[in-house]
C-alpha cells in the first residue's frame, strides 16, 4: 500500500509520554501528541470521536480500553480500544501491540471491561494471559492490522455491560451505516482525549474510492468507512477499537480501527481492518475455555425475569402457562420450577403482599394462556392473586396445609403417570439439595417431591401418589443427615431407590448432576447458600437443558470445574448478580 503525497498515513494509537522510557514501543506509537496528566475540562463539552455524541456502555458493550499497567490511572494509560468476542478474548489491532519492532507483552498492558468512563484516579484494568498478532502483520503496508488477546481469567457476559460482539460472515456492503466507539481524540486540530466514551456513525465506501483516496489499499484485508462530507471518523487513541454493523438485530465486528490520513480529512476515509477476511485466523485464537454469561437483575423478582427472558425470549403468540411463587422463602418454588418446566412456563417470583410492577410487564410478555399461583395466601396473599387474575384468562391457586402438602399438590397437577417413570425426593427442610435436584429432574421429565427427611417413613399422602406415578425408579436427594436410612428404606418399598449426595450440599449437587447428565453444553452456577435467584434457574435448566451447580459466593469449587470440563460444557450460566455470585465465580477461580 502507498500513501497519499499529501500527508502522512498516521496509525490510530495515543502516545502517552511518561511511559517512553519504560516501554519503548512509545515513540512508534506517539503519532498523536501526548495526552496531558489531567482530562480537559471541558471534555464532556468537546466533539466526540470525530463529529460524534457521549456514550454510555450500553451503547456499545462490546468496547474495551487498552490500558499501559504502570499508568497512575485508566486515563492516563489508555492508549488503544478492543473488541470483547467471548468471555476471554479481545480483538484489537495489531499496531496497538507491534509497531516499529518493538513488542507489547503481557506485563506491559492490560484491559479495562465494562465501562464507558476511564477512572482518573483509579486502574481497573484486567491482566492478561496472552497475545497474538496476525502472522501476516506488515508494518510497512499496515495489512493484516489484527490480534487477539486472551484474558487470564473470563469475565461474565453481561447484557448491556460487557457483550461479546459476533464476528461477520461477510464483508458489509458499500454503504452500510456503521458504529465507531473510543476514547480518542476528539479535535482535529489539536489534542483533546476525552474521559468519556464517544460514538458516532459513519457509513461503509467503495474499495476504489477508497484505494484512489490513498493510492493504492489491499481490499482483500481492508475497509473503510467516513461520515457524511468527512465530519466523521476515527482517531488517534481509537486504534484496535471496533467498527459495528447491526444486521438482523446481531450487532457484527465488521472492521478494527487501523489507520488514517488525518482525522476527518477529505478525501480519506478511516481504514479498517476487515474482520471478515480474517474469520478462519480469529475463529482458531478463541479456544481459552467455556463462555461464562451471568443472567442477573436488580432484584430477585427480577433475575427470575431475566431467566424467563432467557428462556422464553420470544413467544410467538404465548406461553401456555406461567407459574408464580413467593420470592421471599424457598418451599414452594422448589417443586413449582420442575412442574412449570415440564408444562412448558417459566417461574416468576412476586412479594407475598404487592405483585411488582417488573412482575406484571413480564406476564405481558409472556400472554400466557394460564397463571398458576403456588403457595396459601401466606405465600401469596389474596390482593396479589387478585392482580394476577387480570393477567391471563384462566388462573389457579395451588396450595396445601404445608410446604410438603404443597409440593405434592404441584407435582400432582403437573405429572401424571404417563409422564414420567421416576421421582426425585429431597428434604423440605432445606434448600439447597432440591435446587440441584432441579435441573436433574428436568433431565428425567420428572417432579421434586418434598418430604419430612428425618421422618422415619413417607406420609401416607407421598406414599399414595408416588404409587401412583408408576415408579421405576426414585432417586433420594441428600445424606443419611437429612434423609434418614429409614426414610430411604420406606422409599424403597415404593420402587427402586438410589441415594445422591456427597459430604456437603455443593458435593451432593457435583453427585446429582452426575447421574443425570453425561454431557452438556450449558451449566449452571448458583449460590449454595442464597436461593432466591436459583429458584427460577431450575426451568432454564431444563428448557436450555444442563446440570445446577451449587457453589459458594467467591470461587468455584475444583469438583465443579472437574465436571464442567468433563461434561464438555462450552457456556457457563451464573445465576444472580456479583453479589451474589462474585467476580471470582465468573472467573471461574478455584476455592
Amino acid at each position: 500500500m502507498s500513501s497519499h503525497s499529501s500527508g502522512p498515513v498516521q496509525a490510530r494509537t495515543r502516545g502517552f509520554t511518561a511511559l517512553t522510557v519504560a516501554v519503548g514501543i512509545m515513540v512508534s506509537l506517539s503519532l498523536a501528541p501526548a495526552a496531558s496528566a489531567a482530562p480537559d475540562p471541558d471534555d464532556v463539552l468537546a466533539p466526540s470521536i470525530i463529529g460524534g455524541t457521549n456514550a454510555v456502555i450500553s451503547d456499545a458493550p462490546w468496547q474495551v480500553g487498552l490500558v499501559y499497567l504502570n499508568a497512575s490511572s485508566d486515563y492516563q494509560g489508555q492508549f488503544c480500544g478492543g473488541s470483547l468476542v467471548s468471555s476471554w478474548e479481545i480483538v484489537t489491532a495489531a499496531h496497538c501491540i507491534d509497531s516499529s519492532g518493538d513488542v507489547l507483552t503481557t506485563a506491559d498492558i492490560g484491559v479495562m471491561i465494562g465501562r464507558a468512563t476511564l477512572s482518573t484516579t483509579a486502574r481497573t484494568a484486567l491482566p492478561l494471559a496472552s497475545i497474538t498478532v496476525h502472522p501476516g502483520w506488515d508494518k510497512t503496508t499496515n495489512e493484516n492490522d489484527i490480534a487477539v488477546l486472551r484474558l487470564a481469567a473470563p469475565v461474565a457476559l453481561i447484557p448491556g455491560l460487557q457483550e461479546a460482539i459476533t464476528l461477520p460472515a461477510s464483508s458489509p456492503a458499500d454503504g452500510t451505516s456503521a458504529l465507531i466507539t473510543g476514547w480518542g481524540n476528539t479535535s482535529t486540530s489539536g489534542t483533546s482525549y476525552p474521559t468519556q466514551l464517544k460514538r458516532a456513525l459513519v457509513t461503509t465506501v467503495s474499495d476504489s474510492s477508497c484505494d484512489t483516496a490513498y493510492g493504492g489499499i489491499n481490499a482483500e484485508v481492508m475497509l473503510c468507512a467516513t461520515g457524511s462530507g468527512f465530519t466523521t471518523d476515527t482517531c488517534q487513541g481509537d486504534s484496535g477499537g471496533p467498527l459495528a454493523v447491526e444486521s438482523g438485530g446481531v450487532w457484527q465486528l465488521a472492521g478494527v480501527t487501523s489507520f488514517g490520513i488525518g482525522c476527518a480529512e477529505a478525501p480519506y476515509p478511516g481504514v479498517y481492518a476487515e474482520v471478515s477476511a480474517f474469520t478462519t485466523w480469529l475463529d482458531a485464537q478463541l479456544t481459552a475455555g467455556p463462555q461464562v454469561v451471568r443472567i442477573a437483575g436488580a432484584s430477585r423478582y427480577s433475575t427470575a425475569i431475566a431467566i424467563s427472558k432467557a428462556g422464553f425470549p420470544d413467544p410467538v403468540t404465548s406461553v401456555p402457562v406461567v407459574f408464580v411463587a413467593s420470592g421471599t422463602n424457598f418451599p414452594d418454588a422448589l417443586s413449582a420450577g420442575p412442574a412449570a418446566a415440564n408444562l412448558g412456563g417459566p417461574l416468576l417470583l412476586t412479594s407475598p403482599s404487592a405483585l411488582p410492577s417488573e412482575v406484571t410487564a413480564e406476564i405481558n410478555r409472556l400472554n400466557p394462556d394460564k397463571i398458576v399461583v403456588v403457595g396459601g395466601t401466606g405465600s401469596v396473599s389474596a390482593s396479589v392473586y387478585s392482580a394476577l387474575s387480570g393477567l391471563a384468562p384462566e388462573i389457579v391457586r395451588l396450595g396445601g396445609a404445608d410446604r410438603y402438602a404443597t409440593s405434592l399438590i404441584v407435582s400432582e397437577y403437573a405429572f401424571e403417570s404417563e409422564d414420567t417413570d421416576t421421582a426425585f425426593v429431597a428434604d423440605g427442610a432445606g434448600f439447597a439439595d432440591a435446587l440441584a435436584a432441579g435441573a436433574a429432574a428436568g433431565a428425567y421429565d420428572a417432579p421434586v417431591v418434598l418430604v419430612r427427611g428425618i421422618s422415619s417413613s413417607v406420609s401416607t399422602a407421598a406414599r399414595n401418589y408416588l404409587e401412583d406415578l408408576g415408579l421405576t425408579q426414585i432417586f433420594a436427594v441428600g445424606g443419611a443427615s437429612v434423609i434418614s436410612p429409614s426414610m430411604l428404606a420406606s422409599l424403597g418399598t415404593i420402587a427402586a431407590t438410589e441415594r445422591l449426595w456427597g459430604a456437603d450440599r455443593i458435593a451432593t449437587a457435583v453427585d446429582v448432576n452426575d447421574e443425570a447428565f453425561d454431557s452438556s453444553e450449558f451449566v449452571y452456577l448458583s449460590n449454595a447458600f442464597s436461593f432466591p435467584d436459583a429458584l427460577a434457574g431450575g426451568v432454564l435448566a431444563t428448557r436450555q437443558p444442563g446440570p445446577l451447580f451449587t457453589v459458594p459466593a467467591n470461587c468455584v469449587p475444583t469438583s465443579v470445574l472437574s465436571a464442567i470440563t468433563a461434561l464438555g460444557a462450552t457456556e457457563v450460566r451464573l445465576l444472580g448478580g456479583a453479589g451474589i455470585l462474585t467476580v471470582r465465580v465468573a472467573a471461574l477461580r478455584t476455592c
